[in-house]
């Protein structure tokens, strides 16, 4: 598209040529295809024919490619990604894991083979290692002014003292609705956290909590329209900025479930009648 010529696939090689890397190619002309047919075919069909089939790279032939694009010999070292690249990235990434479970996108035994190396990872992390002297001097600086545990007074941060006080919001009772044949319906519901979309059994083997969250805010009203599910880390955040929260799962659950609720954040409700 850029210069006329016939090639059998557009390659990063020759887009050097054009000042332009694959992924502005295709921003620049989104319909056009990046491979011909005949191409797509033979690389499809390879097979038996292909010198590696069945057989794979060594693991010392793979070193030597790791090592050959390492630092300075990689085409993206010392560059940052654009902006509009990275926002590709993460509407794809969102598009990729919407209300899907680790099973769904990576299958049942590469799912359990990435838990398990996520959790030697996080187990092994710091053995035999130890912060350096600057994130040393670092980390005491961010600690400047910072009270521990032990030297708060009692009452110091009671009640209407305390920065994330809301007029003691805490203590409101909840509706007699609020048991636990109405959260089971709700996680059900919802199948997981709402926010960060890990699914409930996922939840339970990470021992995560999980929570109902009011919508509005109000424990008195109790109702589907108004509760959603939530993981414990989530939910803390939703202590702050409550107005944006509170749009953010009205647009949610209206998306999901179809729920209305008018420009003032009020619920609509109707009543069936038989």
């Amino acid at each position: 598209m850029e210069c006329g010529r016939d090639f059998k696939r557009v390659s990063n090689t020759h887009l050097k040529f054009h000042n332009l890397t694959m992924a502005q190619y295709k921003q620049k002309y989104p319909g056009s295809p990046m491979e011909c047919e005949s191409y797509c075919k033979n690389m499809s069909h390879a097979g038996e024919n292909h010198p590696l089939y069945g057989i794979g790279h060594t693991l010392e032939s793979r070193k030597k490619m790791s090592l050959s694009r390492m630092g300075p010999k990689n085409h993206r070292y010392g560059k940052k990604l654009p902006e509009w690249q990275k926002q590709l990235m993460i509407e794809a990434n969102k598009k990729r894991w919407k209300n899907k479970t680790f099973e769904e996108v990576y299958g049942k035994e590469k799912a359990e083979e990435l838990r398990q190396r996520f959790k030697e990872n996080v187990a092994g992390y710091w053995t035999g290692k130890h912060l350096s002297e600057e994130h040393k001097k670092k980390l005491s600086a961010l600690k400047q002014g910072y009270k521990p545990v032990c030297s708060i007074k009692p009452g110091q941060y009671a009640l209407e003292k305390h920065p994330n006080w809301q007029g003691g919001k805490s203590f409101e009772p909840y509706s007699l609705d609020f048991n636990r044949k109405f959260k089971k319906l709700i996680k059900e519901r919802d199948g997981g956290c709402l926010l960060c979309n890990i699914s409930m059994d996922d939840l339970h083997q990470i021992k995560r909590k999980v929570h109902i969250h009011h919508v509005n805010y109000n424990k008195l009203d109790t109702f589907p329209q108004n509760c959603c599910t939530l993981c414990n880390s989530c939910h803390m955040k939703t202590n702050f900025n409550r107005i944006h929260w509170t749009k953010f799962f009205q647009s949610l659950l209206n998306e999901k479930y179809n729920y209305d609720y008018t420009e003032d954040q009020k619920i609509v409700i109707t009543l069936r009648t038989s």
